[in-house]
């Protein structure tokens, strides 16, 4: 665990919200925090190309503040898809950003997800220039995504998007005509027989056990217990949950991490349901979640009942 604001030698403060999965160039040492290992390369960066760099560098959700003391120059932003939350409150002599607030700062608003912004600062504490460093994938769409209660300029200068929509093929895959059939596990080897589908079906349970192993690896591999006990690594008990609600989504994504577990760790499978008017738990998820829970092995379910007052 890292204390945050994280300030390096040279004065520079770093606030981190995210995961870092992968680093570009970088090997990755899981026994060190991601504030830590980004704070260590944004310390190297001199100029606003490098920084941008290093932050395009990055596979994982976050959102972040940076003040770059060598520079008299603040950094903030969020991920190309938006998945950490950083909100933003600017008037013309005060800039301020937040993860969360209540609902009575009602001058917050969502910074938008459209690349990576920065501030100069005066010896004297005053703002400067407010500057965003688009996506280089979606320049195009910046001014429609303005928020208005922010004044910045559009830098020339961009950030690699870590998403090439240019590589997308919406073009459907051509299948030969399919015989009638009236049962569905027919029609589904009918579909898997085609040598194109099958491929395509491979290459998407690959991407997502890749997906699935990246977040179960990038963890400390320990329960909330253990943590505090330091017992190394991985503890017996369970560290990783499921929300499952017994739909094929759910029971995929389960059986996918139970792959990936060390032997004899378990799998927490969390069902999650909101009373209903007559005071009982029975609604659908609930009753697919315990018949699906009956096939899944090394594995124990939570049953969270959820009321108006929880």
């Amino acid at each position: 665990m890292t204390s945050q604001p994280l300030v390096d030698t040279m004065g520079n403060m770093l606030m981190w919200n995210g995961d870092i999965f992968r680093m570009s160039g970088v090997e990755k040492d899981t026994m060190e925090s991601d504030t830590t290992l980004l704070s260590r390369h944004l310390s190297t960066c001199q100029t606003p190309t490098q920084v941008l760099e290093c932050m395009a560098s990055i596979t994982g959700p976050w959102a972040m503040v940076y003040l770059q003391e060598t520079t008299n120059t603040l950094w903030f932003g969020r991920d190309f898809f938006g998945r950490q939350s950083l909100l933003i409150s600017s008037t013309p002599d005060r800039l301020s950003l937040s993860s969360c607030v209540t609902s009575d700062m009602d001058t917050f608003t969502e910074l938008p997800a459209s690349g990576l912004f920065s501030c100069s600062l005066s010896p004297g504490g005053q703002l400067g220039q407010v500057r965003l460093y688009p996506w280089d994938c979606m320049v195009d769409q910046v001014d429609s995504d303005k928020n208005t209660s922010l004044q910045y300029t559009i830098s020339s200068q961009t950030i690699r998007c870590p998403v090439r929509l240019d590589q997308f093929n919406p073009s459907t895959v051509p299948a030969s005509p399919l015989p009638h059939s009236d049962s569905a596990n027919s029609l589904f080897q009918q579909l898997l027989s085609q040598p194109d589908i099958d491929i395509m079906v491979d290459q998407f349970t690959d991407l997502l056990r890749a997906a699935v192993r990246t977040r179960i690896t990038n963890q400390p591999g320990l329960c909330k217990d253990c943590v505090t006990t330091k017992l190394s690594s991985p503890c017996p008990h369970s560290s990783v949950a499921v929300l499952f609600s017994g739909g094929l989504d759910s029971c995929v994504l389960a059986h996918l991490a139970a792959e990936q577990l060390p032997p004899g760790q378990p799998l927490h499978l969390l069902n999650v349901a909101f009373q209903q008017g007559g005071g009982g738990f029975d609604v659908p998820d609930r009753l697919t979640g315990i018949q699906a829970f009956k096939v899944r092995r090394r594995c124990g379910q939570l049953l969270v009942d959820t009321n108006s007052e929880s």
